[in-house]
């Protein structure tokens, strides 16, 4: 969805575009990525299978 305003980027504290969010089940931003990135690749997909679980972890 755009955001012509920027309202949601400065209500995020964002400083560029693309910006990635990472929110965990609780609302809680557990990270950030900024800079375009290949979401498809085997890493990406890697990194992401990790942050899950560790979210897991913390969320017990």
């Amino acid at each position: 969805m755009p955001d012509s305003g920027g309202m949601a980027g400065a209500k995020l504290d964002t400083v560029a575009i693309p910006t990635t969010l990472l929110i965990d089940p609780h609302g809680e931003d557990i990270g950030r990525l900024v800079v375009a990135t290949r979401w498809d690749s085997p890493e990406m997909a890697d990194f992401l299978k990790e942050v899950i679980e560790l979210s897991k972890e913390v969320s017990l």
